[in-house]
């Protein structure tokens, strides 16, 4: 007893019954493995990247509302820092990047993020002179009764019967804000 055997036949009938052999499939390349950031690649980036933006950002804040044309050649040249310098400036930061556990694992994905990075704050620099020029020319809201200034409204027509004595804003007409 037992179980029942199959049939197995063997020379050119079975050769013919087989599955067709498997197609080699190309080797696909092996990804190239991501090696830690070294002294010099830190350099560049830390002092093309950060320390260049981050000068260019200080500036910005501390001469908000100088126009730059009215600066000298020499005063222009000396707000903004050389290559020199900001090499110079990342030397000691790119020594204690390349030491870092943290920024030897994560290093390489921080390097590669260097055009996102510049793109942002690119856009934030856009949005800061946008807002500027906003400021300039949007209208003021007023609300009644309230100081606008310390100098009297007068467009050259009598409106001292309307405004009192002229150092308050005009009522709004109708209900909300115009």
């Amino acid at each position: 007893m037992g179980r029942p055997r199959k049939e197995v036949s063997t020379g050119a009938a079975a050769a013919s019954h087989a599955a067709p052999p498997k197609p080699i499939a190309p080797k696909t390349p092996k990804p190239p493995t991501l090696k830690v950031p070294d002294f010099a690649e830190w350099t560049d980036f830390i002092g093309t990247v950060m320390f260049r933006w981050a000068t260019r950002g200080i500036s910005a804040v501390i001469l908000h509302g100088i126009d730059r044309d009215n600066l000298e050649q020499e005063e222009l040249d000396a707000i903004d820092l050389d290559d020199e310098q900001l090499i110079a400036i990342a030397k000691p930061f790119a020594h204690l990047a390349t030491r870092s556990a943290f920024l030897t694992k994560h290093g390489r994905e921080i390097l590669d993020s260097k055009d996102a990075i510049e793109a942002a704050v690119i856009m934030f620099m856009w949005m800061g002179r946008v807002n500027r020029i906003a400021k300039k020319y949007r209208p003021r809201h007023t609300v009644p009764g309230k100081v606008v200034n310390n100098e009297p409204v007068n467009s050259g027509q009598d409106v001292s019967a309307e405004q009192g004595n002229g150092y308050f804003a005009a009522p709004a007409v109708g209900a909300g804000f115009n």
